[in-house]
């Protein structure tokens, strides 16, 4: 028999576990406990001060922010065409589909197509690149080298 006081039990049983955890309404408000007392300090954080970035006003850290993008942008960018011309002569049979084309100048050059939103666009950024080129022949799916 299922007697009044099973369901009572089991009801708050359920509850119980339900509930287990959460936080009531107007709690949130206060500090949290930690071992069994609410916590009454100040948050700190380990970043940046406003005092450190008020000294970095002066023309001495603007010259070397600069200095450091140049040093970026001195680094040699590889071209396109020079790259898959060179993955191409070191693949036997100077042939390769589009996708491992894509993908092998990916590998050396990381900011070739960091441009595009997709692959897809990247792939026909690249086959429209070496289409206009005399030195590549693209038939189908595959680049060669003419």
């Amino acid at each position: 028999m299922f007697f009044e006081q099973d369901q009572e039990n089991l009801y708050n049983l359920v509850q119980d576990k339900a509930t287990a955890g959460k936080q009531g309404l107007g709690i949130k408000d206060r500090p949290k406990k930690v071992a069994g007392v609410h916590f009454q300090g100040k948050k700190t954080s380990l970043g940046d001060s406003d005092d450190e970035s008020l000294d970095c006003l002066s023309a001495e850290c603007r010259d070397e922010e600069i200095s450091e993008t140049k040093s970026a942008e001195d680094q040699p960018k590889m071209k396109l065409k020079k790259l898959c011309k060179k993955l191409l002569r070191q693949v036997p049979g100077k042939s390769l589909k589009l996708k491992q084309l894509k993908t092998l100048v990916d590998e050396q050059s990381p900011d070739m197509f960091s441009s595009f939103t997709s692959k897809r666009e990247a792939t026909s950024f690249l086959k429209n690149k070496l289409v206009g080129s005399d030195r590549f022949r693209v038939e189908g799916k595959r680049v060669k080298l003419a």
